[in-house]
């Protein structure tokens, strides 16, 4: 239901003061302003509302009667939760005459729309799902939700006739061998789950206890895992519901609840005997706790040394159980081990359920216990024998039919004993058709290597075994910018002294040799000669304080290169990286990629070119300056040269505080990948100039050809290097025309937010119009500007509208008459799938949000983005505020650069006028002995075109205000569309450290915020 034509069924059923209702175009007090679906104060929603009753009680509404829902049934909707008086939203599942929570929310997050989602799970009678909510009316806020709809809840279809290999449901439902007996109703019909005669696997549902799972000998009672009843463990203890019977009456294991921190937990299974590809099968839940740990391992020895590493979970949050399966195979004797680490953090809820094995794992029926590693196995013999029972230190020759054993020293002995060879299996050869023969992924970070199926939609699509069969890849997450994937072999026997490892024969492009990670070296890359500096290798942070990386792009422990920019160097000196020479980029050319890090409030430059030698000719292809903030950027450029040329990276120091890394370069044939965001640096991105307008965008760099008007450099890298697209302004031009350009089309389920920056300067100019339009042509205005917005760039965002087919995003420019002081510009242009984040809304975990520095040479310093204690000691936080961790961002302006008294100016987007006023709160830290005075501004277009720069002191505070984060709140009335700016002044010395968090602008005032001392 969206609620755009009534409520669809769902009815509000409050007995208390307050209840569901369905509203738009809310106020502070009554709802968001906008809906989810349209995004617009048309569209409609439920919110809570005050109701007359001496009841104190949620206000609840309830759906209409639905049928039973199958395993995979899903709930999406969207929620709006606003103020500060204790908001709470829970999701609650109806059955029978028993209710169970889905999924729950409290606090304040904001007035904007966020999506949720939890899995409803296998219900196999009627139910209802019920939205409880409550707040306070004694502040603004509110509650609301809206766009509530289910997906694969329909019980599965049966088939005419199932593939090879599947199991057939009893109502004709095909499903994977691995999905019989795992305790999901994956049929439909239950047929799925009734226990298969002669199977010697043990299951738990741990609905009587833990029955032969076992804690680990070390273990105390405190921190063993025990098992739990839903509605007797949450929300302290565990999930308020299990797995088997998605139900709060039904039982978990969760871990001992006096763990402290750093403390493991493990439970440990039956004892199993050598087996190939023994499946585990089994649900967990895991929710707030981001810094614990789960693994499933496989433990050959009882002190748990050589554990293999099966299957991690961290970081991951749901509020719903999630399945997993890993499948192994062990030449002894061994057990399955779930651990729990908790790390730092406050504990969250954490739970096993239903584990079951497939009928391949082999237990051991006395359950012995696992040898010390000081045992030490019989003496090996040749002999081949029926095996009656397996002893110590025998192999079980699983695939021959007579069940012969062998001595474990045979296994992996490079020789085949057994009639069927499976001793050789996983020794270290694979072909990976049938499993990973035992390589593990042994991990740590986001890349993770994992056995995929050659298709047409895979990279490569063909494997090299059968061309349709399988091959390990590693899949790389947006986070995997920090490390590396590790496949590790399984433990290999001693080799003779003529055992030789031959490498495979490969032929390496020039490309693929001008890649290099910088760990052994400049590879083929050599320093420039007729420069002043060298790049040197560097691990871990550079010598200079607030300036330089912590740790490489490779793994964050390797080497990288830099350019020391304190003394003896000086601003100006140059350093130049150069490669081999290279031969014609030939017709697709190839992507030349690189990561760079330039961290520091006098960071220099940074520039890409290439050289070539006939004709002798030097093209500057990509440059940035300034601080870029303290983590790593990438930079992809497609060089399509077709002459032998030399690519030079060469940096340029700016100051003492100005240290310049690169790291990771790599050459690959063809174009770069396509991507959501252009910069237009390499060209236009598939951007099309329309043809029904008056005047072309034109995509120019450095500063436009008219006086008082248009940019000075990009956005991007904020250079006369870089590109943009412009509309230039004539005394030719008349009120109304139009330029248009358009994107290519996107994917109708692509992208939740736009996001550009746009330059608006003069007394000219005049309007700026973003749409979305349909692929037949239909166009809606999703964002607009008009007239001067001052000297600098400008962050413009809007949600994009619900869609079902493919769709545009135009720009179009119009004039408002003849002047040459009206260009405009638009660059950085970006789709995200998330959703936009509120206006001004930023906790600098991610990047500046729409904050930027002013720059432009009005101030003197920058505020820098960074994380844990400043390096200038007595002064700064030692944490952020946001996660109060060493690991949180936050922005600082650094006092150990720059001379007493110094600006500097960090600038907001433009906010349009409200009667009902804005409210910023922002957290401030200034703790130091000289610390200079902080203060918000803001600022208009009539103010700021009288060269003011500030404009309107609204807040201001001074001096050392001690080592704690402080919270500020300002109201904001303003007849004109308006900015926020804060300054900082710089004190007498280096112990003055400002620094800003966690910034928030609400519609509506404040209600205490500290006066202004004159």
């Amino acid at each position: 239901c969206s609620f755009e034509n009534g409520t669809c069924g769902w009815d509000d059923r409050s007995s208390g003061q307050c209840q569901w209702t369905r509203g738009r175009n809310g106020t502070g007090n009554t709802g968001p302003s906008v809906d989810n679906t349209l995004s617009t104060e048309l569209g409609w929603y439920l919110a809570v509302a005050p109701k007359r009753g001496d009841d104190v009680s949620l206000a609840a509404v309830h759906s209409p009667p639905m049928r039973q829902a199958s395993a995979t049934c899903t709930l999406h909707f969207h929620y709006s939760m606003n103020g500060e008086d204790g908001e709470m939203l829970n999701v609650l599942l109806n059955e029978g005459s028993r209710t169970t929570a889905l999924w729950w929310l409290s606090g304040n997050h904001g007035d904007a729309w966020h999506p949720a989602e939890v899995t409803v799970g296998r219900i196999p009678q009627d139910f209802t799902v019920l939205f409880e909510a409550c707040r306070s009316f004694n502040r603004p806020g509110h509650v609301a939700i809206d766009d509530i709809h289910f997906t694969n809840c329909t019980l599965p279809e049966p088939e005419p006739s199932c593939p090879p290999n599947t199991f057939v449901c009893n109502n004709s439902v095909c499903v994977e061998h691995s999905r019989v007996c795992d305790f999901s109703d994956d049929c439909g019909d239950w047929s799925d789950e009734r226990k298969l005669e002669s199977q010697a696997h043990l299951d738990v549902h741990f609905e009587q206890g833990l029955c032969f799972w076992e804690k680990n000998e070390v273990d105390t009672a405190a921190v063993g895992w025990t098992h739990h009843r839903g509605q007797e463990a949450w929300p302290k203890h565990g999930p308020p519901r299990d797995h088997t019977y998605n139900s709060d009456a039904g039982h978990y294991a969760v871990p001992g609840n006096l763990i402290e921190n750093s403390e493991t937990s493990e439970t440990l299974s039956k004892t199993l005997l050598p087996s190939s590809n023994c499946t585990v099968r089994f649900f967990y839940f895991g929710l707030d706790d981001v810094t614990a740990r789960l693994t499933a391992r496989s433990r050959m020895l009882r002190s748990g040394s050589g554990d293999a590493l099966l299957w991690c979970w961290e970081n991951s949050q749901s509020f719903s159980w999630r399945r997993a399966e890993v499948t192994f195979s062990s030449s002894v004797n061994s057990k399955i081990v779930f651990r729990y680490e908790r790390g730092d953090g406050l504990g969250g809820l954490v739970a096993l359920d239903d584990v079951s094995f497939s009928r391949e794992c082999l237990f051991d029926p006395d359950n012995n216990k696992l040898p010390d590693p000081s045992t030490t196995s019989a003496p090996p013999t040749s002999a081949t024998a029926p095996c009656q029972a397996l002893q110590d230190g025998e192999f079980l020759c699983w695939r021959s039919p007579d069940k012969v054993c062998i001595p474990a020293a045979l296994r992996c002995d490079y020789h085949p004993d057994c009639p069927q060879a499976e001793d050789e299996d996983g020794c270290g050869g694979c072909t990976f058709e049938r499993d990973q023969c035992e390589w593990t992924d042994t991990s740590d970070g986001h890349g993770r290597w994992q056995r995929q199926r050659a298709s047409n939609d895979t990279e490569p699509p063909t494997d090299h075994t059968a061309g349709t069969g399988y091959y390990m890849r590693v899949n790389l997450s947006r986070e995997s910018t920090q490390t590396e994937a590790r496949l590790q072999s399984p433990p290999l026997a001693p080799s003779s002294l003529y055992c030789q490892i031959l490498p495979a024969p490969a032929a390496v492009s020039a490309l693929a040799a001008g890649g290099c990670s910088f760990e052994d070296g400049l590879c083929v890359w050599v320093q420039g000669a007729e420069d002043e500096l060298d790049w040197l290798s560097n691990s871990g942070p550079t010598e200079t304080p607030n300036t330089g990386p912590a740790g490489d792009h490779t793994t964050g422990k390797g080497k990288y290169i830099y350019i020391k920019s304190s003394r003896p160097s000086v601003k100006g000196n140059v350093a130049q990286l150069k490669s081999t020479l290279l031969p014609s980029a030939g017709d697709q050319g190839y992507c030349f990629t690189f990561w760079y890090h330039m961290f520091g409030a006098t960071a220099g430059s940074l520039r890409m070119l290439l050289l070539t030698a006939e004709p002798l000719k030097k093209t500057l292809v990509w440059q940035n300056s300034g601080n870029q903030g303290d983590e790593w950027l990438r930079v992809q450029s497609h060089v399509t040269s077709q002459n032998v040329h030399q690519v030079i990276l060469e940096a340029t120091v700016g100051g003492e505080a100005g240290d310049i890394a690169i790291d990771d370069i790599s050459l690959v044939g063809g174009p770069c990948p396509a991507s959501d965001a252009c910069d237009f640096e390499e060209g236009s991105c598939g951007w099309q100039q329309g043809t029904t307008d008056d005047f072309d965008w034109v995509r120019m760099s450095g500063s436009t050809h008219n006086p008082n008007t248009g940019p000075e450099s990009d956005h991007t890298t904020n250079t006369p290097a870089g590109h943009y697209y412009c509309l230039p302004s004539s005394a030719a031009d008349a009120a109304g025309q139009t330029a248009k350009m358009s994107s290519p089309l996107y994917p109708a389920g692509k992208g939740a937010c736009l996001q550009l920056w746009y330059h608006m300067y003069g007394r000219g100019t005049g309007l700026l119009n973003v749409y979305q339009q349909s692929e037949e042509g239909k166009r809606a205005l999703i964002f607009s500007q008009t007239g001067n917005q001052g000297r600098l760039w400008r962050f413009a965002q809007a949600s994009l509208l619900p869609r079902v087919q493919p769709y545009r995003i135009v720009v179009e420019g119009v004039k408002a008459g003849p002047t040459q002081e009206g260009d405009m510009a638009f660059d950085d242009v970006q789709l995200t799938d998330t959703q936009c984040p509120p206006p001004g809304h930023c906790d600098f975990e991610s990047n500046w949000c729409s904050w930027s520095n002013l720059g432009g040479g009005v101030d003197q310093g920058d505020w820098l983005r960074g994380r844990g204690a400043s390096p200038n000691p007595n002064t700064g936080p030692s944490v952020d505020h946001t996660t109060n961790s060493t690991h949180g961002f936050y922005l600082y302006v650094d006092s150990s650069v720059g001379e007493w008294g110094d600006l500097s100016f960090l600038v907001s987007e433009v906010f349009q006028p409200s009667p009902r006023g804005h409210c910023l709160t922002f957290w401030y830290h200034m703790y130091g002995s000289h610390v200079g005075t902080l203060r918000v501004y803001i600022n208009d277009r009539k103010t700021h075109a009288g060269d003011n720069e500030e404009g309107i002191l609204k807040w201001i505070e001074t001096g050392n205000r001690g080592d704690e984060w402080q919270e500020a709140s300002v109201t904001v009335k303003h007849s004109e569309a308006f900015w926020f700016v804060f300054v900082y002044q710089r004190g007498m010395n280096t112990g003055g450290d400002v620094s800003l968090d966690d910034i928030t602008i609400l519609p509506g005032g404040c209600y205490s915020e500290p006066p202004i001392d004159p």
